[in-house]
């Protein structure tokens, strides 16, 4: 009996710090495992930040806008822009006859445009542009601009509104009117 103690107490000698040991290896895999794992998702998630600006002006012939679409990939991987859904929506808030803006604000569709048509994809940190004249019905105050990109089975989007100078306001001879940002 007396050797069977010894012997269990040479074993727990041993064992005692090979268990302490494992479990700080444990601890520093299973943290180091939980950090890249955080890590990874944050740096290589799909992430776009697109934006739309607008320009409207007039001349002889009628009225414009000349919109502006940019999209930056901010996220670590590829992104495929997919063109089915990648739009550009145009839509036109009209003069009311009464003078008074109705509330809420009805916005009238004026047209939907297909943007980044040329590119298939874009590569971390890259930007791409893309500007489209469009011929505007007579009589709106405001036009608001969207843009929506899809990819990746994700969608993105960026709202802005621009005014519509009246015809009588004029800049250089090119009547312009001014952007708000929303």
């Amino acid at each position: 009996m007396w050797a069977y103690s010894q012997s269990v107490g040479q074993w727990t000698t041993w064992l005692d710090p090979a268990e302490k040991l494992l479990r700080m290896i444990a601890v520093i895999v299973g943290g180091g495992w939980a950090y890249l794992k955080f890590a990874r998702g944050r740096i290589f998630s799909s992430r776009l930040e697109p934006t739309v600006s607008g320009r409207c002006f007039h001349d002889r012939n009628g009225a414009y806008v000349i919109a502006t679409v940019k999209l930056k990939n901010v996220g670590g991987s590829k992104i495929v822009v997919q063109n089915k859904g990648t739009v550009l929506i145009i839509e036109g808030c009209p003069r009311t006859t009464t003078g008074a803006p109705e509330r809420p604000v009805r916005w009238r569709n004026i047209n939907v445009k297909s943007v980044f048509e040329d590119h298939t994809g874009i590569e971390p940190v890259e930007a791409i542009e893309n500007s489209l004249l469009v011929d505007l019905p007579p009589d709106l105050i405001a036009v608001r601009l969207e843009v929506r990109v899809v990819g990746n089975g994700i969608e993105w989007s960026a709202t802005t509104i621009t005014e519509v100078a009246a015809e009588d306001e004029s800049l250089c001879g090119v009547k312009v009117c001014r952007a708000l940002s929303v």
